[in-house]
């Protein structure tokens, strides 16, 4: 009994995973010109030196705030450029990083009615330091989605 209950131990103790992004939005519903932040934070990753991801979203909905990227990696690794889809990040680093942190966080500015849905790209892949195989495990399935509203005019006053 004691060894089934140490072998219960090992198994439940590990991750099956080697890592998890979560999309979080400030909100879900915004007027035109109205600014949304979206926060990437990956929890569970065991080591890793090198990634490169896509995010997409649609861009005739949102604009992208390139100057609002922020993030908890070494921001001297950290690269990130607009596509045609959305955003495409990577990052590559002399020391190993692992655990919980904030992937990036940015703003996406409304432009226009419509409903955007968030997600990462298939292509995206994490390597372990000083490997060119991406680690296996990585949970990139997350999505969110945002709906732009249109601007009501207030109504007029009326004069008696």
């Amino acid at each position: 009994m004691k060894k089934l209950f140490i072998l219960f131990a090992f198994l439940t103790g590990f991750n099956a995973h080697a890592g998890l992004i979560d999309i979080n939005l400030s909100t879900k519903q915004l007027l035109e010109g109205e600014s949304l932040e979206i926060r990437l934070n990956a929890r569970d990753f065991t080591e890793f030196d090198y990634f490169d991801i896509d995010f997409s979203f649609d861009d005739s909905i949102f604009a992208l705030d390139l100057t609002s990227i922020v993030t908890d990696l070494n921001p001297f690794g950290f690269i990130s450029s607009p596509t045609a889809t959305g955003l495409a990040i990577s990052f590559i680093d002399f020391s190993a990083n692992s655990g919980d942190f904030l992937l990036a966080a940015f703003n996406l500015t409304a432009l226009t009615p419509g409903s955007s849905s968030f997600s990462f790209g298939q292509s995206g892949n994490f390597y372990a330091p000083g490997t060119s195989s991406p680690l296996s495990g990585v949970n990139l399935n997350a999505t969110a989605s945002a709906q732009v509203m249109a601007q009501v005019p207030e109504p007029g006053a009326r004069v008696c």
